[in-house]
């Protein structure tokens, strides 16, 4: 796509006649990459009600995505910062709606748009058509969302290309629908750009264009093979018995419960064994059991079953009808609706007996409104109705009034012409035509009010007979005549003006097209070496992923082979991982992950499990336990927090090691000290065990060999050696016990 196309297809797909093109230009080069703040859901909705006003279309459905995409083009394109400045004047401008309206129809559409695609469609869906209508005598596809009709012109090329060899081609129908009037107006005409084009054969464009000067227009035999339609999928009844139906780039647009909506209708048009053809990234989705898959990568599908409508997939979706503004109460609005009624009864009496026959005509010379009786001087009609003014009225009041209309439009001044004679069957009568232009402010079309006011024959007299020389309505019309030729000489003349600056401007658009050209070719240069960056970066990342996964291989291994059952928990005590030990304790499979620590039953006696772990979770606190395991077996039980690399605590690890045999001898070894402290306390000899001067163990028999009543006097005794020994044996006693420590 050469650059003044990617230029047209971005930023200047709507421009009002207003604008110039360096303006235009410089706002697309200049054009901030996003708005300073995010659209609001509410903004969102009120924008939408007031499409569906102007644009008499529901884009609910559509994604927001798209929609918060398209207003903030809009936005870049006026220059504006704030969504609620944009809402503001939405509106006060119907214009700005109908042109977001159509910022959101905009897509992106072209002859064959992925020709792989299109090819294998006219090598394996298209023959089989033309086999079925050799048979039938007719083929029907269906073209969905057309757009401006390249695509549908593009199936019509490759089914006239592939019927050329038949001795009789079938009838060939092409229903080509869209949502968008305008874009089916540009379908029906069949005129694109050498630009538009550009992506077709040589070969096809000479077969199936005729060039109009600067533009190719598609031949006729090809234009009567389609019928271009407006349909909308989720609101209109959808057609029937398609061999074929062509719904490309629709369901990107659309949210995902919407798709549903769209493919039933859709599958319901298709005949058995018919073909869809989907767009990159588009899929049947739910209804996939009802296609049978020709080509996953270009989205050919063949019907092998079939929905019934009626099912609750395909309900178009409920449209609120409802004022762009609430501003009264419900009380305020009934005392508002009595005082209206009076006021319009007071207005229609005094028109009726003031006022002179009036009639409100539009630019287009039709008739919208009459005050009075015009009755007089309306013509007898027969035949079709029209409102035109100038078959309606008499035919001595259509020059007179077609040169007041004229006026009207080249000024805005009020136009009175008196004296302007009809010929009726009772006489002639004079009349005084009054011309005013009634211009709107929110660009709707200027509403012309037109009085005839009969005047007596006196009057006319008198207000004759100042002026001998009255002028005809002829005399009128060739002065107004000469004025219009004045005046289109001064706009011809100010045209060539206007054209020599558009020359200039388009010259120096020109100019910052060309600058934009090489700003982007350097923004492709640095994508470039952003892409190497990004290689560089992915293979970093692949070894990291490999050396992660030969890490959770070993962390796995370790965890097989351990033989001390453990538990992860997550913050909500719910289970993440477990080794294969922990099945002796808990009956845990693969399918428990995510399990509650509350709702796994295990062979432990073991009530404070729970709040125990909600401790450790609260407080970060290690709890050690050990607790019974039916029938006959311990476990040491031990909670720690799960602690990730910052330190935070996400979650409890529980381990249980079997302590069995470390408690069956630790009972042995009690029951043996037991034994050997009975046997020393019941001995008849004395024993004294003592450290440091402090006695440590007495046996009885050495109690009352010092003359002490029980052990534990001797026990008390600070210095055994100078308590128990005579006064003149302390110092030999003392050196003994010495010796016999030192060895």
């Amino acid at each position: 796509m050469g650059q003044p196309r990617a230029l047209h297809n971005t930023a200047c797909s709507e421009v009002n006649e207003s604008e110039g093109v360096l303006d235009v230009a410089s706002s697309v080069v200049k054009a901030p990459d996003r708005i300073s703040e995010k659209v609001p859901d509410k903004v969102i909705d009120e924008l939408l009600a007031l499409l569906d006003c102007q644009v008499h279309t529901d884009f609910r459905p559509y994604r927001r995505s798209m929609i918060v995409q398209r207003i903030e083009r809009r936005m870049r394109q006026l220059n504006l910062q704030h969504v609620e400045t944009y809402l503001q004047r939405c509106q006060s401008s119907p214009s700005e709606v109908r042109l977001l309206g159509r910022e959101i129809f905009s897509g992106v559409t072209q002859f064959f748009r992925d020709p792989e695609a299109f090819e294998y469609l006219g090598n394996t869906a298209i023959p089989a058509l033309i086999r079925k209508g050799a048979s039938t005598g007719r083929i029907r596809i269906w073209v969905a969302g057309c757009a401006t009709g390249e695509e549908a012109y593009s199936v019509a090329m490759l089914l006239r290309e592939k019927s050329d060899e038949l001795a009789s081609r079938p009838e060939v129908h092409i229903f080509a629908t869209d949502v968008d009037p305008q874009a089916l107006e540009v379908a029906d005409r069949g005129v694109y750009t050498e630009s538009r084009i550009a992506d077709i054969s040589p070969a096809r464009v000479k077969r199936f264009f005729h060039r109009r000067g600067d533009h190719y227009q598609v031949i006729r035999s090809l234009r009567d093979m389609l019928i271009f339609a407006p349909h909308n999928l989720l609101e209109d009844p959808p057609l029937a018995k398609m061999d074929l139906i062509v719904c490309r780039h629709v369901l990107i647009y659309m949210d995902t419960p919407f798709h549903a909506k769209i493919l039933t209708p859709i599958q319901f048009a298709l005949q058995p064994n018919g073909f869809l053809f989907l767009g990159q990234g588009e899929s049947p989705g739910e209804l996939a059991h009802l296609f049978q898959v020709l080509d996953a990568k270009w989205h050919v599908y063949r019907k092998i079953h079939s929905l019934p409508l009626s099912g609750p997939a395909w309900m178009p979706p409920e449209r609120s009808v409802r004022p762009l503004q609430h501003k009264a109460a419900n009380t305020e609005s009934r005392r508002s609706g009595r005082h209206q009624q009076l006021v319009e009864r007071t207005v229609d009496h005094l028109l009726a007996t003031y006022c002179p026959p009036t009639l409100l005509i539009n630019d287009q010379l039709e008739i919208l409104h009459i005050i009075g009786d015009v009755s007089p001087y309306m013509k007898k009609l027969s035949g079709i109705p029209s409102f035109s003014v100038l078959q309606l009225l008499h035919d001595d009041l259509c020059l007179p009034i077609r040169t007041v209309l004229q006026r009207l439009k080249q000024a805005p001044e009020d136009i009175l012409y008196h004296h302007v004679p009809v010929r009726m069957a009772e006489g002639c009568r004079y009349l005084t035509l009054r011309g005013h232009r009634e211009a709107f402010t929110d660009n709707s079309s200027d509403v012309i009010v037109l009085c005839l006011e009969a005047v007596e024959w006196g009057d006319h007299v008198r207000s004759a007979a100042p002026e001998q020389t009255a002028r005809t309505p002829e005399q009128e019309r060739l002065e107004a005549l000469e004025q219009m030729l004045r005046h289109a000489q001064e706009t011809l003349q100010a045209t060539i003006g206007e054209l020599e600056a558009s020359n200039l401007a388009l010259q120096t658009g020109h100019e910052a097209i060309s600058a934009s050209n090489d700003a982007l070719l350097m923004a492709n240069e640095e994508l470039q070496a952003t892409n190497e960056e990004l290689y560089t970066l992915n293979g970093e990342y692949q070894n990291k992923i490999a050396e992660l996964t030969r890490l959770t291989n070993d962390m796995d291994n370790l965890l097989r082979s351990t033989e001390i059952g453990t538990i992860f928990l997550d913050t909500e005590l719910r289970l993440r991982r477990f080794t294969p030990a922990i099945a002796e304790s808990f009956h845990l499979l693969p399918r428990d992950i995510g399990r509650p620590l509350d709702h796994m039953t295990s062979r432990l006696e073991d009530e404070q499990l729970l709040p125990d772990a909600l401790q450790v979770l609260c407080t970060g606190v290690p709890i050690v336990q050990e607790v019974r395991k039916r029938p006959d077996r311990w476990m040491l039980r031990r909670l720690t927090p799960y602690r990730t690399e910052q330190g935070r605590c996400e979650g409890v690890v529980l381990t249980f090691v079997d302590v069995s045999d470390l408690k069956t001898a630790e009972a042995m070894l009690q029951r043996s000290e037991k034994r050997f402290r009975d046997l020393i306390e019941e001995s008849v000899q004395g024993i004294l065990i003592y450290r440091s001067g402090r006695p440590l163990f007495v046996n009885r028999a050495c109690a009352q060999l010092f003359g002490y009543a029980s052990p534990q006097d001797i026990l008390a005794l600070d210095d055994l050696v100078a308590d128990i020994a005579a006064p003149h044996e302390y110092t030999r006693l003392w050196h003994y016990t010495q010796r016999l420590l030192e060895g």
